[in-house]
């Protein structure tokens, strides 16, 4: 029993995975496989923030890719909502694995 202990604590411990910023670890990895399109980093950013933020109510796809707007730079996706032009501000900004889907972080902006 007592060898068994260290195999089942790595176990869980390797089940674990560390939030990203604003996102929760559990929901880091909910679109698995490359990323390629602007409007797939759009939907997994909206998946896991969605996943996250479980009692904010969720707003559907079609809002998510009418509102925010991805750009690549290099392997990540930045998701995040554009300001108009002339005004100052911030917002949430969810960056993508464009290799694996994964979140690689989630922060607010200002």
């Amino acid at each position: 029993m007592r060898k068994a202990m260290p195999a089942l604590a790595l176990l869980l411990l390797a089940a674990c995975t560390p939030p990203a910023g604003l996102v929760a670890g559990r929901c880091r990895v909910l679109t698995p496989g490359p990323v390629a399109t602007e409007q797939q980093a759009v939907l997994a950013a909206r998946a896991a923030w969605n996943c996250s933020q479980p009692d904010v109510p969720h707003t559907d796809e079609a809002d998510w890719l009418r509102t925010y707007r991805a750009e690549r730079q290099l392997d990540v996706w930045h998701v995040g909502s554009p300001l108009p032009e002339g005004y100052a501000g911030g917002g949430l900004v969810i960056e993508v694995s464009a290799k694996n889907g994964g979140i690689i972080d989630a922060y607010l902006t200002q």
